[in-house]
């Protein structure tokens, strides 16, 4: 493995999303985060944030252990919360081909939120939905990233780095 993001930047790069989502001081904000990837980044990101605000999960499966998207997006488990009127930010681990966001988008846009914005740790491409995508990290195409919430198989989330693997 490669370590590409020691736990120090990550956290510079968590702060700085936070007090960005705090300079706009959105009433009635909601965190959405995706599961399983997006669980620590989120825990970090809300702690860090000082806008009152209210969080909720949902899970999506397209990797099914392997290394590669298998291009189907499943819904696994759905919201528990009522959006609607809500300025909802959801909170990714990665934005990677766009295809979970072209799944979530829609599937959250029917419960008329107010606003609705997609937020990544890291990317490998970029797309005008990101919020503040000039402040995330950024990897290449066709590099499988783990730890820090992110795994493979089911391990290395709880790595407090990211690597390449």
């Amino acid at each position: 493995m490669e370590l590409l993001f020691p736990d120090v930047k990550i956290g510079r790069v968590v702060a700085e999303l936070a007090w960005k989502i705090d300079l706009k001081a959105l009433p009635d904000l909601v965190l959405v985060g995706v599961l399983k990837g997006a669980y620590v980044f989120m825990a970090d990101l809300t702690r860090s944030m000082q806008t009152l605000h209210t969080v909720d999960f949902l899970e999506v499966q397209s990797y099914r252990g392997g290394t590669k998207s298998m291009g189907q997006v499943e819904l696994v488990r759905d919201l528990s919360l009522d959006i609607r009127g809500k300025n909802v930010i959801v909170v990714e681990d990665i934005y990677d081909t766009g295809k979970t966001w072209k799944f979530l988008k829609p599937h959250l846009e029917i419960r008329q939120p107010k606003s609705l914005a997609l937020l990544a740790l890291v990317k490998k491409r970029s797309h005008p939905d990101l919020l503040y995508p000039e402040d995330i990290l950024t990897v290449s195409e066709g590099v499988f990233v783990v730890g820090y919430g992110m795994d493979h198989l089911g391990k290395m989330r709880n790595l407090p780095h990211i690597f390449a693997l």
